[in-house]
């Protein structure tokens, strides 16, 4: 995908998230989708992982992890639309 231009990927985990930095170097936006937990944002942040935010704690720990890190972090919120799936509401 990264080779026919695809500049954007989704993970579920953050180990996949990891790995998948390392196949394809630094270009192409990742995010994880189970988003990141609070306490784990530095391997995130060391290897410029997106998160998708799925509640106001992980907002609040994404958005220290920012301050920490002295720069802004690449973010998706993901909202709940009534399927009783993750999400904030």
């Amino acid at each position: 995908l990264a080779a026919e231009g695809c500049a954007i990927f989704f993970v579920a985990h953050l180990t996949e998230g990891v790995l998948l930095r390392q196949a394809l170097g630094a270009r192409p936006a990742i995010y994880v989708l189970n988003g990141i937990h609070p306490g784990a944002e530095s391997e995130p942040v060391d290897t410029e992982l997106g998160a998708v935010i799925n509640s106001a704690d992980q907002l609040a720990a994404w958005r220290a992890a920012a301050q920490r890190a002295g720069r802004r972090l690449k973010a998706a919120i993901q909202v709940d639309s009534g399927m009783s799936r993750l999400g904030m509401a």
